[in-house]
């Protein structure tokens, strides 16, 4: 096997898993940062605060589920 085949064929098979892996990773950060914008207003303090029985986040959603709250979130 010649010997500058080699690199050529290492270069190729890096520029392959780049460009497959550069979908994902936009994909991925994408996710991550696409979010519905709510934020916490009470500390994450469910049980005081005014807006936990419409709240979407997750530990609104937990509170509500460990109260026997009913969920009347929409969304």
């Amino acid at each position: 096997m010649p010997k500058n085949s080699d690199p050529s064929r290492r270069q190729f098979l890096r520029s392959v898993v780049r460009w497959a892996a550069a979908p994902a990773l936009v994909g991925t950060v994408g996710a991550m940062t696409h979010r519905k914008g709510e934020t916490c207003t009470n500390n994450t303090i469910c049980r005081t605060c005014g807006v936990s029985e419409t709240c979407g986040l997750p530990q609104a959603l937990s509170f509500r589920d460990a109260t026997g709250k009913e969920n009347r979130h929409v969304g």
